[in-house]
């Protein structure tokens, strides 16, 4: 088998071979396929095997490396199979394009794809319920404190499918799962208790699929679209605009932080076109996220940004300030 990584260098392929999207024994890089569409590194590259595949499109995946070095460099399927290491044979000589065509048809199987990473939900965290006295704090902390309706929390919980935890590292805590597609890619804690200096706990990196800040929470139901998205900062920001106002078709977004990843921006590719709109909703006072959040997502239609006034930040909407933003 030949070196993926001095066969990458020789052909000065940029490649890197750890971060958010590299799976162990992995090396990773843009995937030719998606072009301009993949900001980051989204297709591994299998070093003792070969195989290859692209997380954001599951078409785009091979188990000939030649095949792929003919995409990204442009040679014959001879020379490719031959600094690949895959040797000749009569159907070679018979022309490239049988090869090709036969490399097409080889690389379409799901088992060529690097398995995506998975994990579980913290051991402790149980779906936040009225079970329990523990279970009661942490219900009456998002009715009292975050100011939710107690008849909308069984609503609330099982649409975001919000946890708890009574015990383990995450103990005292609401537990918000942040996911992309259906899987689990880590997870967020609010702490209920006083007795915690760190009020908000995520997952550590080398225990998540991705880190916190390259995630988008609330992803999976926004890519059901509709007409407005706004785009917030934090959990409840997302919840009190997303929940008060999914049946007006609009949604909301949070960004974990102001500053947008790399991987955020290829999250908001996909949504895109699921909107007419795009509202960045600041906080009072960030006059200056706006000029540079406005910059870096002008590529989404309609895009504006706007500051909320009736609170000091999204998640202190009451019910019926929240319902407003379905008429902006």
């Amino acid at each position: 088998m030949v070196n993926v990584e001095e066969l990458l260098g020789k052909y000065n392929i940029e490649f890197v071979d750890h971060g958010t999207n590299v799976a162990k024994g992995n090396v990773n890089i843009q995937c030719p396929w998606c072009g301009e569409a993949d900001h980051s590194q989204h297709l591994g590259i299998n070093i003792a095997t070969g195989m290859w595949g692209c997380w954001r499109n599951a078409k785009h995946r091979g188990r000939k490396l030649s095949r792929l070095l003919i995409k990204l460099t442009g040679l014959s399927t001879a020379e490719a199979r031959r600094v690949c290491g895959e040797g000749t044979d009569r159907a070679m000589q018979r022309g490239d394009l049988e090869n090709a065509v036969q490399g097409l048809t080889e690389g379409e199987t799901a088992a060529e794809t690097p398995a995506p990473r998975t994990i579980r939900m913290d051991p402790y965290a149980r779906p936040l319920t009225a079970d329990g006295r523990m279970q009661l704090r942490a219900i009456d902390y998002l009715v009292r404190e975050r100011g939710f309706l107690r008849q909308h929390i069984g609503r609330l919980v099982q649409r975001y499918q919000i946890n708890f935890a009574v015990s383990g590292d995450f103990a005292d805590r609401i537990i918000f799962p942040v996911k992309e597609k259906g899987i689990l890619q880590t997870y967020l804690g609010r702490s209920i208790s006083r007795k915690y200096a760190l009020r908000y706990k995520a997952l550590a990196e080398e225990d998540s699929v991705k880190q916190v800040k390259d995630c988008l929470y609330n992803y999976d139901h926004a890519m059901k679209g509709g007409r407005v998205c706004y785009i917030v900062e934090g959990v409840f920001d997302v919840l009190k605009l997303d929940f008060y106002n999914w049946r007006s078709e609009v949604s909301s977004v949070g960004l974990f932080n102001m500053n947008v990843e790399d991987s955020q921006i290829e999250l908001l590719y996909d949504l895109k076109k699921k909107f007419n709109r795009f509202i960045v909703l600041l906080d009072k006072g960030q006059v200056a996220e706006s000029l540079t959040l406005e910059s870096q997502l002008k590529f989404l239609p309609h895009i504006q940004c706007k500051f909320i006034e009736e609170a000091e930040d999204p998640g202190e909407l009451t019910p019926a300030q929240a319902r407003k933003y379905s008429l902006l």
